[in-house]
């Protein structure tokens, strides 16, 4: 049973010897753990509030990227429908001067015949 039960005197010499660590601890361990602690936590903040500003940035940009798609598709389909309509015009315009040059031929060999 003396193995359990330790004796006063052990137990006056560890309590002095714990005391003695705990206020060496408190005096010089303790302010640089407390400003360490203090350090890491603004950090950790203001890495926080940049990742928010970050993602608001993000989402901004997300916003006028999808704005200048939009007008881009709503550009190449006034170019496409302006270029569709050009070929339109290009192509009557030849077609009608087709046949004002076969309207011509016919009528120079209708002349021609009458001869």
């Amino acid at each position: 049973m003396q193995l359990l039960t330790p004796g006063l005197g052990l137990i006056i010499w560890t309590l002095l010897a714990f005391l003695v660590v705990f206020f060496i601890l408190k005096k010089f361990a303790w302010p640089q753990i407390i400003n360490g602690l203090k350090k890491r936590e603004e950090t950790i903040a203001e890495s926080l509030a940049t990742a928010d500003r970050i993602k608001e940035e993000m989402a901004q940009f997300k916003s006028e990227h999808e704005a200048l798609l939009a007008k881009a598709r709503e550009e190449r389909g006034h170019i496409l429908k302006e270029a569709r309509d050009i070929k339109e015009q290009i192509i009557n315009d030849a077609r009608e001067k087709a046949k004002s040059e076969a309207n011509k031929i016919n009528k120079n060999r209708k002349a021609y015949r009458q001869r």
